[in-house]
Parts: C-alpha cells; structure tokens; sequence
C-alpha cells in the first residue's frame, strides 16, 4: 500500500483529500446525529455539535461550527459569538493550548502540526478582523467574497489534515500539488464517482443540513453560538 501511495502524484493525492474530507464531514455528521437521536429517545437533548462547517467563511467560523461541544467548555474568547475580538496576543496564546490538547488526544502528528497550523490560522482570522473591523465591501462583490472565503477556509482546513491523515504523504507534495506540481494527470474517476463527488458537494455546500431539516422536532438543545438552526 505504501509503494503505490507513494508511485500517485500529489496532484492526485489532493484529489482523494478531498474525498477523505467529504467522508470525515458525513461520518462526523451521521454519528453526532446518531448520539443526538438517542439521547432523545431516552428524554435527554444534547447542544448542537455538528453545524455545516464545511459552509464556514473563516476559521474563527468553522471551529464555531466543528466539534460545538468540544469547545463550549473551554469559553474561549476567540470562538464566542457577539463577543470582543481577543487581543492578538491572547488568541496566540489560547488557540495554541487548545489545539495542542487535541492534538495529544490524536497523536504526535496533530500535536505539531494540525494544532499549530490551526492556531496560527485563529491568529490571523483575529488579526484580520481587528485590521478590517468597520469596513463593508461594496454590494456587488459581497457574494464572490463570501463564496472566496467558503473555498479559501476549506482548502486551507483540508490541507491541515494533509498532515495527520496521510502518513505516506509528505509536506512537501501537499504544498507542492496546490501549486501545480506533479504528475500532469488530476483525474482519474470513472464518470459515475464524478457525479457522485458532485452530488456530495451539492449536498454539503448547498442543502440544509439535517439540524435544519429537523429542528422543528427540537432534536438538540440550541448552538451557544450565533449559527444555531
């Protein structure tokens, strides 16, 4: 197996992160739903912990929307909505202690990797907000804005778990194959898993989710956060 990983180009191999992607977002979605349902049917109701993350338009939004519960706990300043944006030096601060818990959870690789990047990542979010608070970008371009922020926070979250979910797969053919680099030959599906990869990215980017489908039924307590159903 680790021969022909290693023989694909990293072009390829971005391809089928993606997949990877989409799988962690259904399984991830599918057993917070799973623990929702029964906890309902044994009469207690679970905080929403799964809210479309893949729809977030910035980091600081996706960790609001990924793992609710996992955070709620911790209140820190850098994921609550409504709140004062944390000082520079305080989101360093805290978004590295958090993720670097998780990543003693996961292993050595997100310790180092997925933690830091996503720490520096909150930082920059932060940083940015502060620079541009008070700013609107002019009507016109406020949907291609929005839809470049969606692209650029997903691409940005899957290539941090480049690092973690592909231990063949070194740094350098991750960065390498966002910017070009590899063999020539990106696709390789058979037309009915294009149309499936399509109608997965319909569902993800463009439906309701199932919080939103159901939450007349009340199947969760409701987000902390402004992006409840």
């Amino acid at each position: 197996m680790r021969r022909d990983a290693a023989r694909i180009g990293p072009d390829r191999q971005l391809v089928g992160h993606f997949v990877l992607r989409l799988q962690i977002y259904f399984d991830f979605s599918a057993y917070s739903d799973m623990a929702l349902g029964s906890s309902v049917m044994l009469g207690i109701r679970l905080p929403v912990n799964f809210h479309s993350p893949y729809k977030a338009a910035s980091i600081i939004e996706f960790w609001r929307r990924w793992h609710i519960s996992y955070r709620v706990p911790a209140r820190l300043s850098l994921c609550e909505a409504g709140r004062q944006p944390a000082r520079p030096r305080t989101a360093v601060s805290q978004s590295l202690h958090h993720h670097a818990a998780g990543g003693l959870w996961h292993g050595p690789p997100d310790l180092h990797a997925v933690g830091g990047l996503h720490g520096l990542y909150l930082t920059i979010n932060h940083v940015f907000r502060r620079a541009t608070k008070g700013m609107t970008a002019p009507p016109q371009l406020r949907v291609p804005l929005h839809v470049a922020s969606v692209a650029l926070t997903f691409s940005a979250t899957t290539l941090t778990g480049s690092f973690s979910a592909a231990p063949t797969l070194s740094a350098r053919n991750v960065i390498g194959g966002l910017f070009g680099g590899g063999h020539s030959a990106i696709v390789s599906f058979s037309p009915l898993a294009a149309v499936t990869l399509l109608l997965l990215s319909i569902i993800v980017w463009l439906m309701p989710n199932s919080m939103e489908l159901m939450w007349r039924y009340r199947p969760a307590l409701p987000s902390p956060y402004a992006i409840s159903p």
